[in-house]
């Protein structure tokens, strides 16, 4: 059966040991890391290895590490010098044993701050040749360092739908840089795919996959719904995944605010569930 992740930021403004013994105690399969628990945001490699202390002493698995560069900036020395921190932050993050990265390579924000007009909407060409360059230094990395990085389908940015993301990573082609599908990020935003419009476009370079929910209110998104009480249908997506042979790991990114703990646990049960059911057919 996939592996199902907890991400640590559903339990921001939280402990992260108390996000870890929970994710112990429901049974979840590992961590996804998030900058929300770093002690310094300026030291990520000291922030990662103190995390990781605590989830080695619970006997927790964490192999995915975050990542967030700015890759599109104009200034071409401060995007150098982006670049070559997030190549040797990739490095380091390879050698304390993690397995994936998943972020971000930098923002496209509308004047207005509407999602559905920024990201790859408003890319230019100029855009898209720093992405490939930028990401293609970091598949390298990647490949040295044996760990495999996914570009988040994430509001703006310009890899904010499947198609978008799929650009990028046909142009760097390389098996250490995917796609992770995030079917709330993708609902969010007008001119994204359909999340199983999306798994058909990504194809083989699905690797991962975030999991939320949200309504949407007009031009709006709501994001504080548990994984079965969104406008999604987890069972739907989940099974088309599952038919298109997508076997990565699943990760429970966002459940809302209130009871964290209740969210986290009730968000496990029906991914299980539906993940019983497939392999039981």
């Amino acid at each position: 059966m996939a592996e199902v992740y907890l991400h640590a930021n559903i339990f921001r403004g939280q402990p992260f040991a108390r996000a870890v013994r929970k994710a112990k105690s429901f049974g979840y399969d590992g961590m996804e890391a998030w900058f929300s628990h770093f002690r310094d945001r300026n030291d990520p490699v000291g922030s990662l290895t103190e995390l990781k202390r605590v989830t080695d002493s619970e006997g927790v698995r964490m192999p995915v590490a975050p990542l967030s560069a700015d890759l599109l900036v104009d200034d071409v020395s401060v995007r150098q010098d982006n670049l070559s921190r997030t190549v040797d932050y990739i490095g380091e993050v390879g050698a304390l044993g993690f397995e994936w990265m998943n972020g971000y390579i930098g923002w496209l924000n509308a004047p207005n701050g509407s999602w559905h007009e920024s990201g790859s909407v408003m890319a230019a060409g100029a855009h898209h040749e720093r992405a490939v360059e930028g990401c293609a230094a970091m598949a390298k990395a990647a490949e040295e360092a044996g760990i495999t990085i996914t570009l988040e389908i994430h509001m703006r940015t310009p890899h904010d739908s499947a198609a978008s993301a799929m650009r990028i990573l046909d142009a760097v082609d390389s098996p250490r840089m995917m796609a992770n599908i995030d079917s709330g990020n993708l609902h969010g935003v007008n001119h994204a795919e359909s999340p199983t419009e999306a798994v058909d476009i990504l194809g083989k370079r699905l690797g991962y996959a975030h999991l939320k929910n949200c309504r949407r209110f007009g031009e709006q998104a709501d994001y504080h719904y548990p994984l079965w009480g969104g406008d999604l249908d987890y069972a739907v997506i989940i099974r088309h995944m599952h038919e298109q042979g997508y076997t990565g790991p699943y990760c429970i990114e966002y459940s809302g605010d209130g009871d964290r703990s209740y969210r986290a646990r009730e968000d496990l049960n029906y991914v299980r569930e539906i993940l019983t059911d497939l392999n039981a057919e």
